[in-house]
């Protein structure tokens, strides 16, 4: 190696000991690195080289920050162009905030933009549907081009204000957020069909026992180099992902399992129990064993999922934020109702559907 690279090696490397110690010693999360702002500063600085100064707190806080809100506002204003042709729709959901608050979201949703409105503390509020309609009518006339907000989306719950907002704003079309009601056929199959719901809680046990374990766990991982997914409570799709990756992963969590160091670690710890209500180690580790031993398994697994399957992916069409193909999404939906429309009458309505689904969603 030359002088010349070996000096140039030496700097980069007191480069990014500097940079990992900046972001050790002011608490900065590491992901930071992969966001593209942060790439393109980090280009920007390399490129003016040992001239650069950073710029002051001061600076930062008001001339850059100035500039930065004048750019983003034009940005803006030139995704909101199509919106006065076409029209935006309104969405609006419940939440909980970080202090247990309840409070109502609002954002605005078309094709070239997405804006996050307002967020409603409804602390001490009845969320009833004249409280509901009088919140989102309220906005529609208060905006400054009110019949650009062509539709309103909430989920189903507050389908009683509904009319009192198309009442108040005629030109308005209100009807309820496809994703989640995919979302709420979703969570039927998984609690109100008995194969299914036990199925998954299955699946949830062995799932709970390998990373609830941390020897298990390091064993699981130091195995397979892989990981087990955790499925959202109120999302789901989650559910069928997490079936998908649990099934992948079925064969490294047998050998885990089956491994003579967590054999040993159960054998050491048999009646370790998370809490004196819990079951000790060893009858959740021969619970997990014997639902991972089960041949059986794996095919209702895949069962499950074969049923959830087209409405997962039609969840996946409506919410997903990348890769969406809305035209596909269209089409297939004009398909489906063509070719269910020509089987009106038939008894075999319901499987020529599903079956219908899954072929045109890639089932």
């Amino acid at each position: 190696m030359s002088i010349t690279a070996s000096l140039d090696t030496s700097k980069q490397q007191k480069a990014d000991a500097d940079l990992a110690l900046a972001l050790y010693e002011t608490d900065t999360p590491f992901h930071v690195l992969e966001h593209p702002s942060m790439k393109a500063a980090l280009r920007s600085v390399a490129a003016v080289g040992n001239g650069y100064s950073a710029p002051n707190r001061f600076t930062v806080a008001t001339t850059l920050l100035d500039s930065a809100h004048s750019k983003v506002s034009v940005e803006i204003a030139e995704q909101r162009q199509p919106i006065r042709k076409f029209g935006t729709t309104a969405v609006s959901d419940g939440a909980t905030d970080g202090s247990k608050r309840p409070i109502l979201n609002l954002l605005n949703v078309s094709p070239a933009l997405v804006e996050f409105i307002k967020a409603q503390n409804c602390e001490g509020k009845v969320k009833d549907k004249e409280f509901i309609a009088d919140f989102i009518a309220s906005y529609i006339e208060g905006h400054e081009d009110p019949y650009s907000i062509v539709q309103v989306l909430m989920d189903n719950a507050t389908r009683g204000s509904w009319p009192l907002i198309e009442e108040r704003c005629p030109w308005v079309v209100v009807g309820p957020c496809e994703p989640h009601v995919s979302d709420l056929e979703l969570e039927d199959f998984v609690k109100k069909i008995p194969f299914f719901r036990d199925t998954v809680a299955r699946v949830h046990t062995v799932r709970k026992f390998v990373r609830s374990h941390g020897h298990v766990h390091a064993k699981f991982k130091e195995l397979c180099n892989t990981m087990l997914t955790q499925p959202g409570p109120t999302r789901f799709a989650t559910v069928y992902i997490g079936l998908s990756n649990l099934l992948d992963n079925l064969p490294a969590i047998s050998k885990t399992l089956a491994h003579p160091d967590i054999r040993e670690y159960v054998r050491k710890n048999r009646s370790q129990r998370a809490s004196a209500d819990s079951p000790s180690l060893l009858a959740q580790f021969d619970e997990a064993k014997a639902i991972v031993d089960n041949m059986l398994f794996p095919h209702a697994i895949n069962l499950v999922k074969a049923s959830m399957r087209p409405v997962a992916k039609l969840l996946r069409f409506a919410d997903a934020e990348h890769d969406r193909d809305e035209e596909k999404e269209h089409m297939i939906l004009l398909s489906l109702k063509a070719k269910a429309s020509a089987l009106s009458g038939q008894s075999v309505v319901p499987d020529a559907v599903i079956g219908l689904l899954h072929s045109m969603l890639g089932a």
